[in-house]
């Protein structure tokens, strides 16, 4: 059995989805990024539901990197380097752990740890008119410039 087939629900499950998809008045940027990127792509992953990339050590750091952002926005007392290296740690712990880079892992863990305490400073430089309040603000609105069966809210 392929590994595709494998990462496909039951057509059944599948068309349940698909219909509570179809029901959905909104979509998330990333689908929508996905959807731009190939229309294919979206359909595999989203109406199909087959399972998506998994990650690797670069999104890992990323994740991790981002999670801090968050919450030193919200909580500039918030422990960056600690939180980094527990979200860093918990994505490793998601990834294929036999197909990773340890010693790219042992350095990531090191650049963040010594990245995290410049977020505050360099959101401030950058922003310096304005009053940074979230790092990710869902924005719901609609998209009426085009004709199309999906809604983007």
């Amino acid at each position: 059995m392929s590994q595709l087939q494998q990462a496909t629900p039951p057509p059944q499950q599948r068309e349940e989805e698909l219909k509570q998809r179809l029901n959905l008045k909104k979509i998330s940027f990333s689908e929508l990024k996905i959807w731009n990127e190939c229309p294919f792509k979206h359909k595999l992953i989203y109406l199909d539901g087959i399972k998506k990339f998994k990650g690797n050590e670069y999104t890992a750091f990323g994740t991790a990197v981002h999670y801090v952002c968050e919450l030193k926005v919200q909580d500039p007392d918030v422990d960056g380097e600690g939180t980094f290296q527990k979200k860093f740690v918990e994505e490793i712990k998601n990834l294929d752990l036999e197909e990773i880079n340890k010693k790219l892992v042992v350095e990531m863990a090191e650049q963040g740890k010594n990245l995290v305490k410049y977020i505050l400073p360099e959101l401030e430089r950058t922003f310096e008119k304005y009053e940074v309040v979230s790092v990710e603000e869902k924005i719901f609105e609609g998209i009426t410039e085009f004709e199309t069966d999906f809604n983007f809210y």
